[in-house]
């Protein structure tokens, strides 16, 4: 089944044991930037074994990271 990547940003959804993960999605919330290897490695791989659409991967990483909001 395909989600969309934003079920993961409510606090329930990414309260997690993973670790990486928990700590990536909580920077990214919080500073609207993450690292290349976060954003790949961590999020993009976790998408990938969660069968996220990568659609939605992309609308997720539009609308948190900093440099892809329209000023």
């Amino acid at each position: 089944m395909k989600r969309p990547m934003s079920s993961i940003t409510n606090k329930k959804a990414y309260d997690t044991d993973l670790r990486c993960l928990r700590e990536c999605i909580t920077s990214t919330l919080r500073f609207a930037y993450a690292h290349h290897i976060q954003r790949l490695m961590i999020t993009g791989n976790f998408a990938l074994l969660a069968g996220i659409s990568p659609v939605y991967v992309e609308e997720w990483y539009l609308s948190v990271y900093a440099e892809g909001r329209i000023a």
